[in-house]
């Protein structure tokens, strides 16, 4: 319906220019997260809970794990994003068949990757705190999945305040 209205006065770039941008920048990070922690944060939080060692060399490997994990599959859910958009564009609105995301500045980039890398960290921290917490390992990964659940979501909105008034 968006579109309709704006291809009347003519605001269709900037529509798909702004998705794109809360794609990459906003939604691409949390969602990234929050499908690795509903996958993996358990599972973390069982291993470094029944690993035998120091909770800092069972720990870190995970936490770096997560790191390439999340930003792995942020930089192909960018792509991918980027890719429908302009299959999108094409099929829907008879735009010419092409890349979209012409409003994306190397910020928007930047911000995202960061944002992944903080995600990953609180939820590597977080499960691995459960982990190693002296509780059965059942409560261990159900609190890492809920407590790394909200957690997000509250990073989410500091974060959302914090970098708001970069661009």
């Amino acid at each position: 319906r968006a579109a309709e209205v704006l291809a009347a006065v003519g605001g269709q770039q900037q529509l798909s220019e702004q998705l794109m941008v809360l794609l990459i920048r906003d939604a691409g990070p949390l969602l990234t997260a929050l499908f690795v922690l509903v996958r993996s944060g358990a599972s973390v939080a069982v291993d470094v809970g029944s690993a035998k060692g120091p909770p800092g060399e069972r720990a870190l490997p995970r936490i770096l794990g997560l790191q390439l994990s999340i930003l792995g599959l942020y930089v192909f859910f960018s792509a991918s994003a980027l890719v429908g958009a302009g299959l999108g564009a094409s099929l829907a609105l008879g735009a010419p068949l092409g890349l979209p995301g012409m409003g994306l500045e190397p910020l928007d980039l930047v911000l995202g990757s960061v944002r992944c890398g903080l995600f990953a960290a609180l939820i590597g921290l977080l499960c691995s705190a459960e982990g190693i917490a002296e509780r059965p390992l059942t409560v261990a990964a159900r609190r890492a999945t809920l407590g790394g659940l909200a957690a997000c979501i509250l990073l989410e909105g500091a974060l959302g305040t914090l970098f708001g008034g970069l661009t």
